[in-house]
């Protein structure tokens, strides 16, 4: 099976190439090892001005998670020309069962969308 990928590297070539003035939404909903090393890489490239900002999934699970404010400080950090990188928090979350582990997955890919 042929994968449609972007690596990390074209991503950040697309985001030193975009116009001056305009900020970039880059978000991260992977867990897995190789997306926390490219989102690592990602963060180090000062130039692209990132603003990292993390969902707390373990406080999302248990009810807690402030989400209302992101949209805000994403928007004020757009205006600021910076790239902006939404991303979950690193740590894999377990589950009990298949059906626990789609509700989980359902309710972190809702927060990230409902965010954006």
């Amino acid at each position: 099976m042929q994968r449609n990928t972007i690596g990390i590297g074209r991503v950040i070539q697309v985001l030193k190439g975009a116009a001056a003035g305009q900020g970039a939404l880059v978000v991260v909903g992977s867990h897995v090892p190789v997306t926390s090393a490219q989102l690592a890489e990602l963060l180090d490239h000062s130039e692209l001005r990132p603003a990292a900002l993390e969902l707390d999934v373990p406080a999302l699970l248990e009810g807690h998670a402030d989400t209302a404010a992101l949209p805000r400080r994403i928007e004020a950090m757009l205006t600021e020309d910076r790239t902006v990188v939404l991303h979950t928090t690193r740590e894999l979350q377990r589950a009990t069962g298949d059906d626990e582990t789609l509700a989980m997955g359902r309710r972190i890919m809702r927060a990230l969308t409902d965010t954006v």
